[in-house]
């Protein structure tokens, strides 16, 4: 059930004017930033901090749009990246 989800987040950021809608979703917070704990800790990606200022101004700005009480807006911005990762052409 996970990967389906993460592949119908995949879709939906890739066929949508504004993908980033997902992260108004808080499932899809939870489970993409879990992603992202994955994928650093492997080594697959790089943290958040560690990205231009360009990028991580960009995260930022989603974390702002889409926080809720219950997910901050790191745990956004976190999200807003692996989609970005997992729909990558890279």
């Amino acid at each position: 059930m996970y990967n389906s989800l993460i592949i119908y987040y995949a879709e939906y950021f890739l066929n949508n004017k504004n993908g980033f809608l997902l992260l108004g979703s808080g499932v899809a917070i939870q489970m993409l930033s879990r992603l992202y704990n994955t994928f650093i800790s492997d080594g697959s990606a790089e943290p958040l901090d560690k990205l231009a200022n360009e990028k991580l101004d960009k995260y930022k700005q989603l974390g702002i749009q889409y926080h809720t009480e219950k997910y901050g807006v790191d745990k956004v911005m976190q999200s807003a990246y692996v989609l970005e990762l997992i729909t990558s052409n890279d």
